[in-house]
């Protein structure tokens, strides 16, 4: 008898948790849903951040700070701020360059892929936030080779 008062309470503990109805549970995140939205969150912040400070001066701090999170949760989500940077550039690389990079693989020649491209290239201003994120992507690349196979493999 002794052995099942442990079932029996953990049974009215179990009963005693609050359940969701079907509508709340189709409506809440999940955790991971949020996990992912926080996730995105940083990679945004980052990538605003680029462009306005430089790679180099991108913290942990500033990322948590414009992304309205604790500084821990930045090392929650990323192992340093180094992969935040990496993940944030690639994919703002991969989303800015999608459709120049689409127009010169569908192109029936590449003379004319290749127009359409440094056409793209040439509406991005030097000043825009676009261009200075490319440039410091590709700068950090030169000290970055995780980032360089990456923005190669993106290239190619």
């Amino acid at each position: 008898m002794a052995r099942m008062a442990p079932q029996v309470g953990r049974m009215l503990w179990l009963d005693k948790c609050p359940r969701q109805s079907p509508k709340q549970a189709d409506v809440a995140p999940s955790m991971a849903e949020r996990g992912l939205t926080t996730r995105r969150r940083l990679q945004q912040a980052a990538a605003e951040l680029i462009p306005e400070l430089g790679w180099g001066a991108v913290t942990t701090r500033k990322v948590a700070a414009r992304a309205g999170v604790r500084p821990g949760v930045v090392h929650y989500h990323f192992s340093s701020v180094s992969e935040l940077l990496v993940e944030a550039a690639m994919q703002f690389c991969r989303d800015a360059l999608a459709a120049p990079l689409a127009a010169l693989h569908a192109a029936p020649e590449v003379a004319v892929g290749l127009d359409e491209l440094l056409a793209a290239v040439e509406a991005i201003g030097a000043d825009d936030d676009t261009a200075l994120l490319i440039t410091e992507s590709a700068l950090a690349a030169t000290r970055d080779e995780h980032l360089r196979r990456q923005l190669g493999a993106l290239l190619t």
